[in-house]
């Protein structure tokens, strides 16, 4: 997920040019950025209050190219991550109202998420990980309707996810894990058809989860481990996400039974649906051909001798399997023989605390 949010930020910052002349409020909104952060590595050293200094020459800014004489360049990338900026973000970046990507992640930056970024109706990408940020996310950023990549995720942020994230229509990669927000998840996210990418783990997120996300068919990551989240998977699954490649529900209260027809996610390379309260039988893996890791460990999931059997006989083309764990269930019965023809690749196999009888084959 983090090579396409690379690829999204590169491809929206590669056709930038630097060319003719410059807006005065432009050119004062990035000073004003600049005055309120430190640079201990002189990165913004170019950054001069001189008319002779171009600011589409700075370090990090990127401007339109013209298409008319006369016309002015307009800022419309502000790129400056992993640079250890710290300060806070000046409101005055509301004023790049030409702006389509912002990228400032992994600094220091402090305080909160200005509201006037509502203004930057342009944006496309706004990328503000791992930074120390704090306080609520600003409602207005769902008015953002051009916003494809948003990532806030490894911050302090905290509140509710606003609702009104579920108008960002064109939104593909939503990334707010690692931080304090809390409540349930808004119903309204349902409505981001084009989401590729949705990423809530390690909050603290509560209450039912909204059902209609497995509904969302061009997803290829989910994550929401670590929170206090409950619900069901729809029992067509496997058929709603055939884009499926990563789902990640660990450690939370999620409940039910997990439905057959996850097997026609065929796409699907890493499942985690441990530390919750799934019951019933184990499912089994037929025609997963891509499976690298499967944990269903901590669960009430159970088996039988004959289902053993199914379950390693459907793993039988999962050479790509890395690490199988269904520790701590209601596993009964024995191992079969078969379970040694599983992928060569094994490198964790963990079936401890069951109910399992005989030998280990």
């Amino acid at each position: 997920m983090r090579l396409l949010l690379m690829l999204l930020i590169l491809s929206f910052q590669n056709h930038l040019h630097v060319e003719g002349t410059e807006t005065e409020s432009e050119r004062d909104a990035l000073i004003s950025f600049k005055s309120q952060v430190s640079h201990p590595t002189n990165s913004l050293s170019s950054w001069t209050a001189s008319a002779n200094s171009s600011y589409c020459t700075w370090y990090g800014v990127s401007c339109s190219k013209n298409t008319m004489n006369g016309a002015r360049s307009r800022v419309e990338s502000l790129s400056l991550p992993g640079l250890s900026l710290s300060g806070k973000l000046s409101y005055q970046l509301s004023h790049l109202t030409y702006l389509r990507s912002l990228d400032l992640s992994n600094n220091k930056f402090e305080g909160q998420v200005p509201l006037h970024f509502a203004r930057l109706s342009r944006l496309e990408l706004i990328n503000l990980a791992t930074n120390n940020l704090s306080g609520r996310l600003p409602a207005g950023l769902g008015l953002l309707k051009h916003l494809q990549v948003m990532d806030f995720s490894l911050n302090d942020l905290t509140g509710e996810v606003p609702n009104s994230f579920g108008n960002l229509s064109s939104l593909i990669y939503l990334a707010l894990a690692r931080n304090q927000f809390f409540g349930q998840n808004p119903i309204e996210l349902c409505n981001l058809h084009n989401l590729n990418s949705f990423q809530l783990s390690e909050n603290n997120l509560n209450g039912q989860f909204p059902t209609c996300i497995f509904n969302i068919s061009s997803l290829e990551f989910i994550s929401v481990t670590y929170n206090n989240l409950s619900g069901r998977l729809l029992q067509d699954v496997g058929h709603t996400l055939p884009n499926l490649k990563s789902l990640f529900l660990a450690r939370n209260r999620f409940q039910g039974e997990i439905p057959s027809s996850v097997s026609n996610a065929s796409k699907l390379e890493d499942l985690d649906l441990s530390n919750n309260q799934f019951h019933g039988f184990i499912p089994l893996f037929a025609n997963m051909n891509n499976l690298t890791r499967i944990n269903l460990g901590n669960n009430n999931l159970s088996s039988t001798t004959t289902l053993n059997y199914q379950l390693f006989d459907s793993l039988r083309d999962s050479t790509q399997l890395i690490e199988l764990r269904i520790y701590s269930n209601q596993m009964a019965g024995q191992l079969p023989t078969i379970v040694t023809n599983i992928s060569r690749n094994l490198q964790h196999f963990c079936f401890a605390d069951n109910f399992l009888t005989g030998s280990i084959p």
